[in-house]
C-alpha cells in the first residue's frame, strides 16, 4: 500500500489475515512499490494487478497454460476494456520507448483527436508491450533481468521491462481470453 489514507489497510487486515500487506510510508511509485512486493512474492508467476481493476472472467487460467508451453514468453496482458466497457489500449506492437513517449505526450495534453482509436485484437498475439495495468510475469526472467526500473514513478515502465525482455530473446504476449476492466 502506498500511504492510502482511508480505511483500506485496516479492511485488509481484517478481511485478509493471511495477506502479508505491505504498508508504505509514502506513494513510492508504482515500480518500487511493485518491486517490494516482488522481492517477497514465492510463484512461478507474478501477477501486478492495479487498484482500479476488475477480472471480468476466468481467462488467467487459459493464460497461465499458454505461458506454461512456451518458456520464451517473458511476461503477459488480458485485454482491458475502460470504465464505460470499451476498449482501452491494452498493448503495443511497438518495441520502441520513443513511440510511448509520443502518446504519453498525446495523453497528457488531451489531443486524443491525433491518436487512432484503442483497437484490441481479439486474437492472442505477440506484442511489442502489454498495459502495466495488469501483467503476469514469469519469475525466472525477473531473476535474470532484473525489477522494474524505479525510475519510472508511474507510467512507461512496462515499456522499459519489455524493451529489456526483448534485448534477450524473451517475448511479451498480449492474451485477450483473458478480460479486465481499468477503471
Amino acid at each position: 500500500d502506498n500511504a492510502s489514507t482511508d480505511s483500506s489497510q485496516q479492511k485488509i487486515e481484517e478481511e485478509f489475515p493471511q495477506v502479508i500487506l505491505i504498508k508504505n510510508n509514502a506513494n513510492i511509485g508504482f515500480a518500487a512499490a511493485n518491486n517490494k512486493a516482488i522481492k517477497i512474492a514465492k510463484g512461478k508467476y507474478i501477477f501486478l494487478l492495479n487498484a482500479d481493476t476488475l477480472i471480468l472472467n476466468n481467462g488467467l487460467s487459459g493464460l497461465l497454460k499458454y505461458m506454461d508451453s512456451n518458456n520464451k514468453i517473458a511476461f503477459a496482458g488480458p485485454k482491458q476494456l475502460n470504465g464505460e466497457n470499451k476498449e482501452a489500449g491494452s498493448c503495443s506492437d511497438n518495441k520502441d520507448i520513443k513511440d510511448y513517449i509520443k502518446n504519453l505526450f498525446i495523453d497528457a495534453f488531451y489531443l486524443h483527436k491525433f491518436k487512432p482509436a484503442a483497437k484490441n485484437s481479439t486474437k492472442l498475439k505477440f506484442t511489442g508491450y502489454v498495459n502495466g495495468a495488469a501483467m503476469i510475469i514469469r519469475r525466472k526472467v525477473l531473476d535474470e533481468i532484473g525489477l522494474l526500473d524505479e525510475h519510472f514513478f508511474f507510467m512507461a515502465e512496462e515499456v522499459d521491462f519489455a524493451f529489456r525482455c526483448h534485448q534477450k530473446g524473451f517475448k511479451i504476449l498480449y492474451y485477450p481470453d483473458f478480460t479486465i476492466l481499468h477503471y
